[in-house]
């Protein structure tokens, strides 16, 4: 039986209509579609996640093990080091890192990230530096992660809407780049949550819906954040701004205590340990600074995941930067108060407190903020596809394109499966631009083709993207 063109428009509006009510089902079950994204980030996060990143390319991760493990079992913190200015140290050879300098007490950072490092592997029972391993490290950092997209993901919703927040907390769940930084045993896997509660619970309190509760966790957080690691003083600075400018001026001052506080114990726990050591120290980080005009170093030299064979071309964090500034041209004033300016205060606090230069090296540097920063990408791709701006959809797929697809060819010829799927991305952003130009008028199956193309294509992206994810082991080997 021939089916006649009413008929075929017929079956196209049912499934159009489906799909609207699938989207919309999707939209009012937002925290069960968001734990179901986080199930899939624990998948590929703990898939082989003790091969990738190689453990010996960053050494950062043993010295956060070793310097808790020592400290929890004899109360000095004992780990190696690659800072100058240690007046005692001698050099072993490991099974980890080969021989390295260790010194007793190791100050390089203050200690809650190491305690916590140093506790999951004692609890696995690895109890002597030479059994300690990643396999127990980085199981804490992961979880912190999948803690950070669901946090990530409630307050972009409460910025932009649930449809640019479960976009957001797709591109995290199954980026490659997120994917390997997520297993890096680094204190920024700690900073981030913290950070981003620092911003939920000041949203929340603009709006007045805040009780004594509210105010403790985000005292304790401004506390805490610097003793994970110095620049987490950011929480602090970012929570004063954000709740003076509110009127509440109160808490904004109590904020900035918490932090001097925080700040003033660290000093109280290098004196106990070491107060000359501590104070030299000190100083051998802070003659690491290089200067202001390197925060375009810490953005750009950041495209490179992580350091070593292989990295990984984070072309989101690019996107995320171009949002940016698609926020504050559109005056989008939750936005820029709650994404744009902290994403901007972190990138001050690290310029003034840290070596920008390194961030190609050490790309931990911007894991904190890479969540905001996602959420702006987020925003550009769904604005480029709810406006039927086919254009900027275009340059967006050609962006992400030129990293989706590495690593998915196999066999004899690996780069053939990966020409083909260039070749219909082509083919797909003519078809962008031609819907694109066609008349504002166009029958109903054009303004359908309008939004189910690039949908299409950007899932195809996402799944690229998590064959990545899984396949990590093999691409950065």
């Amino acid at each position: 039986m021939s089916l006649t063109p009413g008929d075929v428009d017929s079956r196209r509006d049912l499934i159009a209509t489906a799909a609207a009510r699938t989207w919309h089902w999707i939209e009012t079950h937002f925290v069960l579609a968001v734990l179901c994204l986080a199930v899939l980030a624990a998948i590929l996060r703990f898939h082989d996640y003790t091969l990738a990143p190689v453990p010996a390319n960053d050494g950062d991760e043993m010295a956060w093990i070793w310097a808790g493990q020592s400290l929890i079992e004899h109360g000095r913190p004992t780990s190696w080091t690659s800072l100058p200015g240690y007046s005692s140290l001698k050099y072993e050879k490991t099974q980890q890192l080969g021989t390295v300098p260790i010194v007793t007490p190791w100050l390089d950072e203050p200690p809650v990230f190491a305690l916590l490092e140093g506790g999951s592997v004692l609890l696995a029972g690895e109890a002597t530096p030479q059994e300690a391993s990643v396999s127990a490290a980085r199981i804490p950092v992961i979880a912190l992660s999948l803690v950070s997209l669901v946090l990530a993901a409630l307050l972009i919703m409460r910025l932009f809407g649930p449809g640019v927040a479960l976009l957001a907390a797709a591109l995290f769940a199954v980026s490659p780049a997120i994917t390997d930084a997520s297993r890096t045993v680094e204190s920024e896997a700690l900073l981030t949550p913290l950070l981003l509660g620092t911003l939920l619970i000041c949203h929340q309190m603009a709006r007045g819906k805040y009780g004594r509760m509210s105010i403790a966790t985000l005292l304790a957080i401004c506390f805490i954040a610097p003793l994970v690691k110095p620049t987490g003083l950011v929480c602090a600075l970012i929570a004063a701004g954000l709740l003076w400018t509110s009127g509440h001026s109160r808490i904004a001052v109590a904020a900035i205590g918490a932090g001097v506080l925080s700040v003033a114990v660290f000093a109280l726990y290098g004196a106990i340990l070491d107060w000359h050591q501590f104070i030299t120290i000190i100083g051998t980080n802070g003659r690491r600074v290089d200067g202001f005009l390197n925060a375009y170093s810490f953005i750009t030299s950041a495209l490179p995941a992580i350091a070593g064979p292989n990295p990984l071309n984070d072309v989101i964090w690019l996107i995320g930067w171009i949002g940016i500034g698609f926020i504050v041209l559109g005056r989008r004033g939750e936005g820029e108060r709650y994404l744009v300016w902290p994403c901007l205060a972190y990138v001050i606090v690290m310029v003034a407190a840290a070596s920008p230069s390194l961030a190609n090296a050490a790309a931990w540097y911007r894991i904190p903020v890479m969540p905001l920063v996602y959420g702006a990408a987020a925003l550009v791709i769904w604005e480029s596809i709810a406006r039927f701006n086919a254009v900027a959809f275009g340059i967006v797929l050609a962006i992400m394109a030129t990293a989706a697809f590495r690593g998915l060819g196999t066999g004899a010829n690996p780069a053939a499966p990966q020409g083909a799927l260039v070749a219909i991305l082509i083919i797909a952003v003519v078809a962008l631009v031609a819907l694109g130009a066609s008349s504002t008028e166009a029958r109903p199956a054009i303004r359908r083709w309008r939004v189910g193309l690039p949908v299409a294509l950007m899932g195809l992206i996402l799944v690229a993207n998590a064959i990545q994810s899984w396949s990590l082991a093999d691409i950065r080997l």
